[in-house]
């Protein structure tokens, strides 16, 4: 009797231990699937961040270019009108020689006449008197 007493309780407490395996077991897999859902939620998280940020990376990329872009483009449009600029300077250096020039030949022309004239009305007066 004692002997089928200490197996029976035996059992017993090989039972209960089962049950307490089997409650830690269910503890542990309810906490791994709660760990693991957090972990997929933060993963999710992070990947959606990296994303906006890839985003914004791109978009900042994109208005660097255009940036760049425009500076060339005013760079040109700036030598450009440098060079207009000085051509025009260049053109009106040479049109005021140019005046200068002339104005000299028709000094000389003026001058040159204003001699064939007297001395044509020299030589007039002279043939008139003779």
């Amino acid at each position: 009797e004692s002997s089928r007493r200490t197996m029976l309780d035996s059992r017993q407490l090989l039972q209960a231990q089962h049950e307490l395996v089997a409650d830690e077991e269910q503890r542990i897999s309810a906490r791994y699937k709660d760990l693991t859902k957090r972990a997929n939620g933060c993963v999710s998280s992070i990947m959606s961040f990296l994303r906006h940020l890839q985003e914004q990376a791109h978009a900042a990329f994109e208005a660097h270019k255009r940036a760049d872009s425009a500076h060339l483009l005013l760079r040109r449009q700036a030598l450009r009108g440098i060079e207009q600029c000085t051509a025009m300077a260049n053109t009106r250096t040479q049109s005021a020689e140019l005046q200068r020039q002339l104005c000299t030949q028709l000094r000389l022309i003026a001058c040159e006449a204003e001699s064939n004239f007297v001395s044509t009305s020299a030589e007039a007066e002279a043939s008139a008197l003779s």
